[in-house]
């Protein structure tokens, strides 16, 4: 009999926050390759929405490269 628990399936991303080392070339490909909606800057950070979200998806900031934040749907 195993202790460990079953892990819950994610189903879905909310919202992720990443710092990029370009943080204007990430801004351009973001907008105009991914066709985000470009909510534009919020504190120290830059925001884009989906098609269909009521709320920021990406944020990204300035920095070394890594995920910030993470929100994620799960079963």
């Amino acid at each position: 009999m195993s202790s460990i628990a079953p892990r819950p399936r994610v189903t879905g991303i909310h919202s992720i926050a990443l710092r990029v080392p370009c943080y204007a070339e990430a801004i351009a490909f973001y907008r105009d390759v991914w066709l985000l909606e470009d909510m534009g800057e919020r504190d120290d950070s830059h925001a884009f929405r989906t098609a269909c979200a009521d709320h920021d998806n990406l944020l990204l900031s300035s920095g070394e490269p890594g995920i910030v934040n993470i929100r994620a749907f799960s079963r």
